[in-house]
């Protein structure tokens, strides 16, 4: 919490960016291989438009309820509302414009024009660390388990690269969007160790 404040504090009063995220995300962006581009594309499509969020959060919600897991329908519901009114909270209240064409490579044109915290890594960080979570209490066969913890892990590690490679947000963006969904999801995890139901899948 005091990291995060204090970060939200710094770009308050450093706007637009800070000298770092300049250096950063240009030698992010400098790394240039064929395919790269498009695989990080689709990398932030789960959080790029409503049908593509929506359709994840669909099958993640329909595997839960196959199962009967309420605990933790609720759960990821909890965590990732949450995460959501934060998010859209600290956006109005920060302000940071997102990077600009003069300063970076814009290659993805973002709705909002909030930058900080970055709303995708947030909602990775909720959604897919909550899925992980889910994964590594609830299910027992290695062959179902350790492949969900690979992908969710992976869509929590690589979309912050995917936000500055594009050119939608500045690291420290990135690192707001980390420990705000930190939060979110450490408080959600609590809650449910606490009141959840235990039951292997």
């Amino acid at each position: 919490m005091a990291a995060f404040l204090a970060l939200s504090f710094l770009v308050v009063a450093n706007l637009p960016y800070f000298s770092w995220d300049l250096q950063w995300a240009r030698k992010i962006q400098a790394f240039d291989f064929p395919g790269l581009e498009t695989f990080l594309r689709a990398v932030s499509l789960p959080a790029d438009h409503i049908r593509f969020a929506g359709a994840c959060a669909a099958l993640a919600f329909a595997i839960l309820i196959y199962f009967k897991e309420k605990s933790l329908i609720l759960f990821l519901a909890g965590v990732m509302f949450t995460g959501q009114v934060c998010k859209v909270v600290v956006k109005e209240v920060v302000n940071r414009p997102r990077p600009t064409a003069d300063l970076v490579q814009v290659r993805f044109k973002a709705h909002e024009t909030q930058s900080f915290p970055s709303g995708h890594t947030e909602h990775f960080v909720v959604f897919f660390g909550g899925l992980f979570y889910a994964a590594y209490w609830r299910v027992k066969q290695p062959w179902v388990r350790y492949p969900c913890l690979m992908v969710c892990a992976g869509f929590v590690a690589l979309v912050g690269w995917s936000r500055v490679y594009l050119g939608a947000h500045w690291p420290s963006d990135i690192l707001g969007g980390f420990l705000l969904g930190g939060m979110v999801l450490a408080l959600g995890i609590r809650l449910h160790k606490k009141f959840g139901e235990e039951k292997a899948l």
